[in-house]
């Protein structure tokens, strides 16, 4: 242009912040704002409700505006089922005035019925809640509201939950008590008092209640301590929680006392138990018995493990303390003298007594204990021995593991001794003890005591 310098050097200023730099570009404190559809396109997503359950949704032919409006309109069906028009409509571009002004539902009502739906819904379809407790909550006016309350549980206790509020009958201010007591009680459920009381929906409430009597100011009077308790022994389910329950009261009237009854004039409180222990003592005869192992079946041990039969170490103790050998059976028995002079006895069972050979014992039909003693092994005669027993069915070079054990009279041990026949004797036979009998039979433990 005329009057200007051709070369003259054009000067650039600096773009104020925020301003425009080249197209479509734009400056920040930290830099260059990407532009829309650019980095942060998915951030700009118009924004998608999560999917919901398949009882809160409606079905294609229920996708009807106009249809919908006028059911709400005319209140044609349960809240549960008006509820699950609103979404729709929603989706529609339909604002909750718009529906209020086409259908005469307030905003709030709206929003307290899609609330409603969703609680109503996951309990519907969920595999713990009993289908048949749902009518409880079709009342919009007393079983409904509850679902405000029981959608804050978690889903692996909601079920359980929602059934105690529909057994007990409750309404929404009792519910949102115990939703409060799920949260007490797991803010301290590793508190001693806390495990006295399990996991069911009663005892939880009965918690939060036993908490609420300790809480409570002297002011107030053991009038409401007792009614709280009340309420709590009605909701508790195990005798652990109602015990602490009534622990609970005892507290609140031994505080009260302590302010200004009985207990700080320095009188007794008649009511207050005192701690107590019962002190016994032992007859000698009450303790008087002796352990012994109990290594098998007669008919089925072997003669390995009537040599290896544990015996007992007197450890020398007044109260007959005793260490038994791990992996064994053992039982305890009168000290009778017979058995406080054995050395190493031990028992074996007797499915059938009749069964044996022994002269007084094969008499009866019914089990039995016999009563051995490992020490004693020379037989003589008037006296029964245990003795190993090859079964011909054991093969040749076996060892002792495959013996069996029978009972032998020792006359026969000693005969057959005589003819050059060996018999290996394990172990003396003392007697064959009984189980009690609920008539008297003749028989006694005389000979034994």
């Amino acid at each position: 242009m005329d009057g200007f310098d051709a070369d003259a050097v054009v000067v650039q200023r600096n773009p104020m912040s925020g301003g425009a730099t080249t197209a479509g570009e734009r400056k920040g404190p930290a830099g260059v704002i990407p532009k829309v559809g650019g980095e942060l396109q998915g951030a700009y997503e118009p924004f998608k409700p999560p999917e919901t359950y398949e009882a809160a949704k409606v079905s294609e032919d229920e996708n009807d505006p106009e249809r919908m409006m006028m059911l709400m309109r005319q209140r044609a069906g349960m809240w549960f089922t008006l509820a699950k028009f609103i979404r729709p409509l929603q989706a529609k571009g339909m604002t909750s005035t718009d529906i209020f002004d086409a259908t005469g539902i307030e905003p709030k009502e709206q929003a307290t019925w899609v609330v409603w739906l969703q609680c109503y819904a996951s309990l519907k379809e969920g595999l713990d809640f009993d289908s048949t407790k749902l009518e409880y909550f079709h009342d919009e006016y007393r079983g409904a509201p509850n679902l405000s309350q029981i959608m804050y549980m978690p889903a692996a206790t909601r079920a359980a939950a929602a059934t105690f509020v529909v057994d007990n009958e409750f309404e929404e201010t009792q519910t949102r008590e115990l939703v409060k007591a799920y949260e007490i009680k797991s803010a301290n459920v590793r508190t001693v008092a806390a495990r006295d009381f399990n996991d069911t929906p009663g005892d939880i409430l009965a918690y939060k209640l036993y908490r609420d009597i300790l809480e409570l100011q002297r002011y107030q009077g053991e009038e409401e301590a007792l009614k709280i308790f009340e309420r709590g022994m009605l909701y508790a389910v195990t005798e652990k929680a109602k015990a602490r329950m009534a622990t609970a009261v005892e507290l609140f009237k031994r505080t009260k006392l302590g302010e200004g009854g009985s207990l700080a004039n320095g009188e007794s409180d008649e009511g207050a138990r005192e701690a107590e222990l019962q002190v016994v003592r032992l007859e000698e005869a009450e303790f008087l018995f002796i352990p012994m192992p109990v290594i098998g079946n007669l008919n089925k041990v072997t003669a390995a493990k009537v040599r290896t039969a544990g015996v007992l170490e007197n450890t020398g103790n007044i109260f007959g303390v005793f260490s038994p050998q791990a992996n064994t059976d053992w039982v305890a028995l009168p000290k009778w003298d017979l058995l406080l002079q054995a050395v190493a006895p031990f028992a074996l069972f007797i499915d059938d007594t009749s069964q044996t050979d022994i002269e007084g014992v094969k008499d009866k039909a019914e089990p039995g204990l016999l009563i051995s003693d490992k020490s004693d092994n020379s037989p003589r005669f008037g006296q029964y021995y245990l003795v190993a027993k090859t079964s011909s069915l054991v093969l040749a070079g076996s060892n002792a593991a495959a013996e069996t054990v029978s009972v032998m009279d020792g006359k026969d041990i000693l005969q057959s001794e005589r003819d050059g026949k060996k018999i290996n004797t394990l172990a003396r036979v003392l007697l064959c003890v009984r189980a009690p009998s609920r008539g008297g039979d003749g028989m006694s433990a005389e000979f034994v005591g």
